[in-house]
């Protein structure tokens, strides 16, 4: 008997996504996710980029001027979906699940659309998510709130996409760029989930090595642009340790706001015995000046776990899949693999958070 094939990967991992956030999505009464909605607004943006006639205007979207789109070839399908919980996700792909085969989240239940556009050659992908807590808070009749837009496609086909976005839902987007004091939050937060619910050594094996990236403004640093600092998987759990027992004061308050500031909002500061730690050993051994100065500025964030980036870029690896059902809780890692799903929902949530909290911020597209 063959094996049965692994489980479907949830959209929202091991890609590498453009953030934006996106104003409320203006519709008539009827609920905006369900199938029945959704169903024609695939078919009508799998118009336009057909480049087929609507209402008597011609429509379409240019190849010539990106390469990967010229190479994509034909366009096979749009699809709009209702994304539930990763939990829901796999039921639905499972084979021998047929109670759960095919069944679409409920409106109550959904956390945002899932859209796949599918060329000859290549597949792209958009997602627009809220959170579980927000269910049934941040929506009115005729308004829902997805606040957080993740894209994987090429520039053109994502001005498309935003441009039936405004037209069809009077919805605007701008680019989600990340604070300093925000990837710290993260990443403090991520160790701080998997070090409550697991061991070091278990947050040891999911973060492996870790890399950081400051970046220093010109006028405080004309030659040196960045500087990339290589933690390996062993020097982590020693810095949060080192972190924990340091009689550091608290990192300093967020700078005050700039003419670009309001581009990517600072998060408040809160204990992060990692960053402490960090930059004790930087100060110590390279003479560097403390991460809490406002003129270095934590850029980029990498680990076998996520990716995030200052411009407004991340990728989230996918956790291993939860254990069957039968086999008992803790075997062969389970509980490890736990936290990191509860680590990686709980860095998601932010990102959502960080995405309605810049309401009104940022540039339209």
């Amino acid at each position: 008997m063959a094996p049965n094939p692994p489980p479907p990967i949830y959209p929202l991992y091991n890609t590498t996504f453009t953030l934006h956030r996106l104003s409320p999505l203006h519709h008539d009464d009827a609920a905006l996710l369900t199938l029945d909605t959704l169903s024609p607004h695939a078919g009508q943006l799998r118009d336009i980029l057909r480049g087929e006639v609507l209402r008597g205007v011609r429509v379409g979207l240019s190849t010539t001027n990106d390469e990967g789109l010229g190479r994509a070839g034909a366009l096979q399908s749009v699809e709009w979906t209702v994304l539930g919980d990763e939990a829901s996700w796999l039921s639905a792909g499972d084979p021998e699940d047929d109670d759960e085969l095919q069944i679409s989240p409920s409106a109550d239940d959904a956390l945002g659309i899932h859209i796949s556009i599918a060329y000859e050659r290549s597949t792209y992908t958009a997602i627009l998510l809220r959170t579980a807590t927000a269910i049934n808070l941040t929506d009115q009749d005729g308004f829902t709130h997805l606040p957080l837009l993740l894209t994987r496609m090429p520039a053109p086909l994502r001005e498309t996409l935003l441009a039936y976005f405004a037209s069809s839902f009077d919805a605007r987007a701008s680019p989600l760029l990340l604070s300093s004091s925000f990837l710290t939050n993260a990443l403090e937060t991520f160790l701080g989930d998997l070090t409550t619910s697991s061991s070091s050594t278990a947050a040891t094996s999911i973060i492996k090595d870790l890399s950081l990236t400051l970046s220093f403004p010109s006028p405080a640093s004309p030659l040196l642009k960045t500087l990339e600092i290589a933690l390996t998987r062993a020097d982590v759990p020693r810095l949060l340790k080192l972190g924990r027992h340091l009689a550091l004061p608290p990192l300093s308050a967020p700078p005050p706001r700039t003419r670009r500031s309001h581009l990517a909002p600072q998060e408040p500061p809160r204990p992060s015995p990692f960053t402490a730690a960090l930059s004790h050993h930087l100060s110590a051994h390279l003479a560097l000046t403390p991460l809490s100065h406002a003129e270095i500025r934590i850029s980029r964030i990498a680990c076998a776990a996520f990716v995030v980036g200052a411009e407004g870029k991340a990728k989230v690896f996918a956790p291993p899949p939860p254990a069957p059902a039968e086999q008992e809780e803790g075997e062969d890692g389970d509980e490890e693999a736990g936290a990191w799903r509860a680590a990686t929902a709980s860095l998601v949530r932010a990102l959502v958070k960080r995405a309605k909290a810049d309401g009104g911020m940022g540039t339209d597209v």
